[in-house]
């Protein structure tokens, strides 16, 4: 009995020693396990060191081609402050070069428009050349007309000389019978009348004022008789009849009422003129109004 106790005992001590090497080889193998962690950790903490140190040596040997290139090219701190200043001064050039160069843009574009509305005005222009030179055209042929029918010259030369004749009879027919006291009528190139008795001319300065006015008008009956061969439409007399007697204005009229002319308009103050008119309207003012009034066959007789 004894003895098994003490062999139990003996068994419970050998697994009491058990489980205490158990825990402790559980706490070696977790320690292990944080070796290995801590020595892979170790490996790639030495594998980015050995990186960082290749990356080092790169940028020392960098370090050192790109001091040998400074030391080829001469460097030195007063050649960089130098060349620092100049860099300056360059920018300073450019940036005045950029705001010319926008003054310059800002001036083409005005020339540009400037350009764009003188090529309009050019064209205009050519336009007005156009007009200018067909007017100029226009103008010469113009003045050719006007030289062939001026005065002086061409065409009305020929025209008054071939009518002078018979408008100076028809003249001198017309003026006698208002029976001044001359012999004949002269017409000179121009158509001036000039009165003849016996040696004597007698220019328009030195007769009266009825035989100025006579003459006027019997000259332009004479002209009128001339033209009716030209189918004369209508004669327009005013005051045919001032510094006229009652003898030399029926004259007048007698004159008038022979002229072949299909109308005849006297504006006049002689109701003699009345005799011979087909339709007559008399216009009287009482005081600052006018009245117009068209007579009738009767009134014009009566009147």
């Amino acid at each position: 009995m004894e003895s098994r106790l003490k062999m139990l005992i003996g068994s419970l001590i050998s697994l009491e020693e058990v489980r205490l090497e158990y825990k402790r080889s559980l706490e070696a193998v977790k320690e292990l396990e944080r070796i290995k962690e801590i020595s892979k950790t170790r490996e790639m903490l030495q594998s980015e060191i050995e990186s960082l140190r290749r990356e080092i040596s790169d940028k020392e040997i960098k370090v050192r081609e790109i001091r040998e290139e400074i030391s080829q090219l001469g460097y030195s701190p007063d050649n960089l402050e130098r060349l620092r200043k100049n860099i300056t001064e360059l920018e300073h050039e450019l940036e005045e070069i950029l705001t010319v160069k926008g003054n310059l843009s800002g001036e083409i574009k005005r020339l540009e428009d400037q350009l764009s509305q003188l090529k309009d005005k050019e064209e205009k222009l050519k336009e007005l050349r156009k007009r200018k030179e067909k007017l100029e055209l226009f103008k010469t042929k113009i003045e050719k007309v006007r030289e062939v029918f001026s005065k002086d010259k061409g065409i009305q030369i020929l025209i008054r000389e071939k009518a002078r004749p018979s408008i100076e009879e028809e003249l001198n027919v017309i003026f006698g019978s208002f029976g001044f006291d001359y012999d004949s009528v002269e017409l000179d190139k121009d158509f001036t009348p000039k009165l003849k008795k016996g040696n004597s001319i007698y220019p328009l300065d030195r007769i009266s004022g009825g035989e100025k006015i006579a003459l006027a008008l019997a000259l332009r009956l004479a002209i009128a008789r001339y033209l009716m061969m030209s189918n004369i439409e209508t004669f327009l007399l005013d005051e045919p009849t001032i510094h006229l007697d009652e003898e030399r204005i029926n004259t007048l009229v007698d004159s008038l009422s022979s002229l072949n002319v299909p109308q005849m308009i006297v504006v006049t103050h002689s109701p003699r003129f009345r005799d011979i008119a087909s339709h007559s309207i008399l216009v009287s003012k009482s005081g600052r109004v006018s009245a117009v009034q068209v007579l009738d066959e009767k009134q014009q007789v009566s009147d």
